[in-house]
């Protein structure tokens, strides 16, 4: 006797994870049937040899199949249901079959009839399902395989769609509507079509969600983001971005590894252009995590990702009514300037006419952006990197500090901490 166990842990008993555990069943009933025919083909050459080899001992034929040696092939299986809710455990009877009938028959009328939006792993909406005699809500969203055309009981041609799983946020069902303005917010946080970035983005806010005991769409319709004009997503956008964003959500919600490491923030070009030394675009000086944090800190490895993603220089936009004073303008970058015709005026403030009776004007240099050398100083002061990694004391009267954990597109990724997460021992220099 062949015994094959499979132990299969369900995340709970509701529909699509049901409907998840059937296809499993019948992916494994269908191996053991290919593994049962494979080795009734194969039985008479085992016989051939044995024979050979031992002559003298006695065998039985299986009289069911005329000339081969007996042999019993069975499937067990332990079915682990782990419902979330009571963190209890329900363990099924093993199951034994002889595959005497085609699996298929076995699960014929065992089609899940649920409503819900339907989207393909790789990130493409398949359709939507909104029907009174099924489970479920049209709000509901599902994962998917596909789709298949099949004949229900009643002989009707229906559509199917394979292998559902549905996308909770902290074990409740996200709704379609939160799921599509979650998905536009990440969108367009992310800078180019990069899956690992917009990974990074969605658990960073799906992690800070979290923390504040807030829903992912509420969280992300705050400051917390800066996204202009915020959003659902249109769920027909089949965009390599649209799609790859989509994937990133599934991967939050289906509790994948988070590769960010518990982080609830980033931080794009800006943190490295400005850090705590140049005045900023909004004539303020440095970026503003370091007004706010005990220190900043981040691992070597991080920090030089996250330099080569952004080159050597950015330029930003400068406002008017942010124009740096001249007097006070602190840092190493270049200011920016156009020609502009302006009007003259006297200390009356009424325009200074020509000996024609007409307006005078004068050109003059306008401040309309400034160009930032990358890194600024401070991430090239070795004081900062004494340990081997960069580590700023900021001098704030808060307990908190914040550590990078990853790196991906062109931002980095925060994590909050009282306590440092990078050696303090400094790095010993080599003798020459």
């Amino acid at each position: 006797m062949i015994i094959k166990n499979h132990t299969i842990e369900l995340k709970d008993t509701s529909a699509s994870e049901m409907a998840r555990f059937r296809q499993i069943m019948l992916s494994i009933w269908r191996q053991q049937i290919e593994d049962d025919k494979n080795s009734r083909e194969i039985n008479p050459y085992i016989k051939l040899n044995e024979v050979n080899q031992r002559p003298t001992e006695p065998r039985t034929p299986d009289k069911k199949h005329a000339g081969n040696w007996a042999r019993e092939t069975s499937l067990k299986s332990d079915f682990d249901l782990n419902d979330q809710n009571n963190h209890k455990f329900n363990i099924l009877k093993p199951l034994t079959s002889n595959f005497g009938n085609p699996v298929e028959d076995m699960f014929a009328d065992d089609i899940v009839y649920v409503n819900g939006h339907f989207y393909n792993e790789d990130g493409t909406f398949e359709g939507k399902v909104n029907e009174p005699e099924n489970e479920g809500s049209l709000s509901d969203v599902y994962t998917c395989t596909g789709k298949s055309k099949v004949k229900n009981t009643k002989e009707e041609e229906i559509i199917t769609y394979n292998n559902i799983q549905i996308l909770k946020e902290n074990e409740k069902n996200i709704s379609h509507s939160d799921f599509c303005y979650v998905a536009y917010v990440v969108k367009m946080e992310a800078g180019n079509e990069d899956i690992r970035e917009l990974e990074c983005i969605a658990y960073t806010s799906f992690n800070r969600s979290k923390n504040i005991n807030s829903t992912w769409k509420k969280l992300l319709s705050t400051s917390y983001s800066r996204v202009e004009h915020k959003k659902e997503m249109v769920s027909s956008l089949k965009d390599k971005k649209s799609k790859l964003t989509r994937q990133a959500l599934f991967y939050v919600l289906k509790g994948e590894n988070d590769l960010t490491n518990g982080a609830e923030f980033w931080d794009g070009t800006d943190f490295l252009a400005w850090g705590n030394s140049e005045t900023n675009p909004y004539n303020k000086l440095g970026q503003n995590k370091f007004d706010e944090y005990k220190f900043i800190e981040i691992p070597k490895d991080v920090y030089d990702s996250y330099l080569a993603a952004n080159g050597t220089s950015i330029r930003y936009p400068i406002e008017k009514k942010f124009a740096h004073d001249k007097e006070n303008d602190k840092g190493s970058h270049e200011d920016l300037t156009k020609k502009v015709k302006k009007q003259l005026k006297g200390k009356d403030k009424k325009p200074i006419l020509d000996k024609d009776g007409k307006p005078t004007f004068e050109m003059v240099d306008e401040l309309v952006g400034a160009r930032y050398k990358l890194p600024a100083a401070d991430f090239e002061n070795k004081d900062y990197w004494v340990s081997g990694s960069f580590y700023y004391d900021t001098g704030v009267k808060v307990s908190i500090g914040i550590s990078g954990t990853i790196s991906a597109g062109k931002s980095i990724f925060w994590k909050k901490t009282k306590n440092r997460l990078t050696s303090e021992t400094p790095v010993k220099k080599e003798k020459k």
